[in-house]
């Protein structure tokens, strides 16, 4: 079972701004460093979002104009399902 999603970005000053469109959205999130396993790149950033945000919070980075790396679900294995854009 799943039980957080992340929003990931390429860098601190991405995942700033997304949040500042998230929160002027009403949609909260907390902004977390993931690692290269979850990035796929190599260390980055992330918002993670309540299951019952996550569709909001993308469409709110869409109407802003902010496009995530990736999303993806953490299980608690530790293993990353994607979740499509």
């Amino acid at each position: 079972m799943s039980y957080r999603y992340f929003i990931i970005f390429r860098s601190l000053t991405y995942v700033q701004r997304a949040k500042t469109c998230l929160e002027r959205a009403g949609v909260s999130g907390a902004v977390t460093r993931v690692s290269a396993t979850v990035t796929g790149t190599g260390c980055g950033y992330a918002i993670r979002v309540a299951p019952k945000s996550l569709q909001a919070a993308l469409d709110a980075l869409k109407r802003c104009g902010i496009t995530p790396i990736r999303a993806c679900t953490m299980f608690e294995n530790g293993t990353c399902g994607e979740i499509e854009l």
